[in-house]
């Protein structure tokens, strides 16, 4: 059934009619042509939830100078990544040396997977939002790949899914990554491809997610960050659509929108399930 997409549009550079007409596309040709690219947090959790980074920080399960040292890399930085004057290409540096900074704390405090276990298991700092699980299963049950694009840690992520019982065969997930010694402990971090909020487009996909969405033409992003949106330049595609998921922090007139499809203002996923939908 074709959903109302009135409550989820806000006028753009398309009108409502195109975009209906998109959807009806989607939800009638083949889902042999489609990918789902997509952000991570905030965008697959809840809007008010704790950004990955923070989660171990406010936890009580790391030291409380990794807690410092975190947080006082984030009041150095983020200054830059929300400053609108700031040019992006003076800015990816910035953003990087932050990064950088980041993934080495998990180094120098022997972060282990036991600890990102724990934290990811707390209702308080992780939650899926709403028919989330269900989204992974119709996706699986269609073949449509869910290629996701973090600026977080593909060992983490990976974890969180497992330990949510979300079958990953049709997922792939494109962030920084890392390995574990034989205790579990975290021994080194790729600093070669690091992957930030402001760099994404710049990334190359992993032989993985290129097997999955060869020769599919048909893209969907879901994001919560504006610069999320610069995912579709990954892909080589004829159609999109593309969905901003609002969080506790964003507001749709802080935004240019023409940078968007459709805003799903709920802590669900009710709107692209129901685009799936056949």
């Amino acid at each position: 059934m074709m959903i109302n997409i009135e409550q989820f549009y806000i006028p753009t550079s398309r009108s409502i009619q195109e975009i209906d007409s998109l959807i009806n596309y989607f939800k009638t040709s083949l889902p042999t042509n489609l990918i789902i690219a997509s952000d991570f947090d905030k965008t697959f959790t809840i809007g008010s939830a704790f950004t990955s980074w923070s989660m171990l920080a406010r936890s009580w399960l790391v030291w409380e100078d990794y807690a410092a040292e975190r947080d006082a890399l984030h009041a150095k930085y983020y200054q830059y990544e929300i400053d609108p004057n700031l040019p992006l290409e003076q800015k990816k540096p910035l953003i990087r040396e932050w990064w950088l900074g980041h993934l080495s704390l998990l180094l120098k405090y022997k972060i282990s997977k036991f600890q990102v276990d724990q934290v990811v298991l707390n209702p308080i700092f992780f939650q899926f939002r709403h028919w989330v699980k269900e989204f992974f299963e119709l996706t699986k049950r269609l073949w449509i790949p869910v290629i996701i694009v973090s600026a977080w840690i593909w060992n983490f992520i990976q974890q969180m899914l497992e330990i949510n019982w979300i079958d990953m065969s049709n997922v792939s997930i494109e962030a920084n990554f890392l390995t574990y010694d034989e205790n579990g402990i975290i021994n080194w971090i790729d600093k070669e491809h690091v992957i930030h909020v402001c760099n994404k487009d710049d990334h190359i996909l992993k032989l993985q997610s290129q097997s999955l969405v060869w020769d599919r033409k048909d893209l969907i992003v879901m994001w919560d960050g504006f610069h999320d949106t610069k995912i579709a330049e990954l892909f080589d595609y004829n159609n999109l659509l593309k969905i901003w998921f609002l969080t506790d922090k964003t507001k749709v007139e802080d935004f240019d929108n023409t940078g968007f499809d459709l805003v799903n203002p709920k802590d669900d996923f009710e709107l692209i399930n129901n685009i799936l939908s056949r």
